[in-house]
């Protein structure tokens, strides 16, 4: 009997420290998730892709691209998730998650990723604009804006995707 109850305790121990482990990574990992940061990734890899795109005869480009859609967008965020817990705090990542997942930020995210992809800047009208300026003022926006000029953090990713074999 006391043989159960200890291992009941052990197992108890283990999953408070399972879930401590989680809360500690659950807000990155949800701010990747919610900002579309794995999907921005391929958005901006995908211009290079493009026939007559100088970069797409880059030895990178041609290991890249034609696993582009198929790299896991975990393996994208796990390269990235140790850089966005260096320039996000617990509460400006839950601010991104709150903005990101409001109506304004759900409607704005495929505008900006097709604005990505395209190269072309006629998604966002001046109401997303104004939008889009007033979230990057915010602590969570300027957090963001050096997260994702982190030259570490590129490399980091674009390693990540090099290495993925499909």
């Amino acid at each position: 009997m006391k043989s159960v109850i200890l291992a009941i305790a052990i197992a108890s121990l283990c999953a408070g420290e399972a879930a401590f482990a989680e809360e500690q990574v659950q807000p990155w990992s949800r701010a990747l998730e919610v900002v579309g940061y794995a999907e921005t990734v391929r958005a901006s890899f995908s211009k290079g892709c493009l026939k007559g795109n100088p970069l797409a005869g880059t030895t990178a480009y041609l290991v890249i691209c034609p696993k582009l859609k198929s790299i896991p967008s975990g393996l994208i965020e796990a390269a990235a998730l140790p850089y966005l817990q260096k320039h996000l705090s617990v509460a400006e990542a839950r601010a991104a998650i709150d903005f990101y997942t409001s109506p304004i930020g759900r409607g704005l995210l495929p505008k900006i990723l097709r604005e990505i992809e395209t190269g072309k800047f006629d998604q966002l009208s001046p109401e997303d604009l104004q939008q889009m300026d007033k979230a990057n003022k915010t602590l969570f926006g300027q957090a963001l804006k050096r997260f994702g000029t982190d030259k570490e953090a590129n490399v980091a990713v674009a390693r990540a995707m090099l290495a993925y074999e499909p």
